[in-house]
């Protein structure tokens, strides 16, 4: 019998590469383009949110007829005085941001620190070189489109400058003030008021002492100047 006959043996096909792979890289590519895309929509249009609230929300002076503390046009700066000519003491401004603020009365006399020492037993003396000014102050709530009610301490910001030209706030010391004393968590609705002391630490000799006040966390540039005396 005769032996079978072979033919030549077929080569091995060879294996296909899968484009799985390419196809989940470009797909993780996709997301990563649209994610930071998304992103730099988010970027600017927060950017130009901000820069709207800075140009729309400006200081006014409220109070008709009153003048700078040195005579100036309170509308200088802004519409609410500057830090050379602030407006004058008892001069309601409007922030701009629902709120509307004035200093009542300002306590800047040597007695300060023997009332203060008064008001709360667990009070610390000013620093060496230093002194205490109790300031009375008035926030008018009238109220905001996108919250019912807010307290002074979210709506307003404060702090003084004086011939040191050094910033001076409330955290400088924590002293309890006299009362009345100012409630800055209580919440108001539109027409609320809160009044009452605050006391800040300034310089010993420190004179020409005036008020900034500032929408509170916000982006706003907005400056008020009142004058303290």
């Amino acid at each position: 019998m005769a032996a079978p006959q072979y033919g030549t043996p077929l080569p091995s096909p060879t294996p296909r590469k899968s484009k799985a792979p390419w196809i989940i890289l470009g797909g993780i590519l996709t997301v990563l383009v649209l994610g930071v895309g998304a992103c730099a929509i988010f970027v600017l249009a927060a950017t130009d949110a901000v820069n709207e609230e800075i140009q729309d929300n400006e200081a006014s002076v409220v109070s008709p007829g009153d003048t700078g503390a040195t005579g100036a046009d309170p509308g200088g700066f802004e519409g609410a005085g500057s830090c050379d000519a602030p407006v004058a003491v008892g001069t309601e401004v409007a922030l701009g941001n629902g709120w509307r603020v004035k200093v009542v009365s300002a306590d800047l006399g040597p007695d300060a620190n023997d009332k203060v020492a008064a008001a709360n037993e667990f009070n610390d003396p000013p620093e060496a070189g230093m002194r205490f000014v109790i300031i009375k102050l008035s926030a008018s709530y009238d109220g905001r489109d996108d919250t019912a009610t807010e307290s002074p301490f979210m709506g307003t910001t404060y702090s003084l400058f004086g011939s040191a030209s050094v910033e001076r706030s409330e955290s400088d010391s924590f002293a309890t003030a006299p009362e009345p004393v100012l409630d800055s968590s209580a919440e108001l609705a539109a027409g609320g008021v809160a009044v009452g002391n605050v006391v800040i630490q300034v310089g010993a000799d420190e004179t020409n002492l005036v008020m900034r006040m500032t929408p509170g966390f916000s982006f706003d540039s907005t400056e008020a100047w009142l004058a303290l005396g």
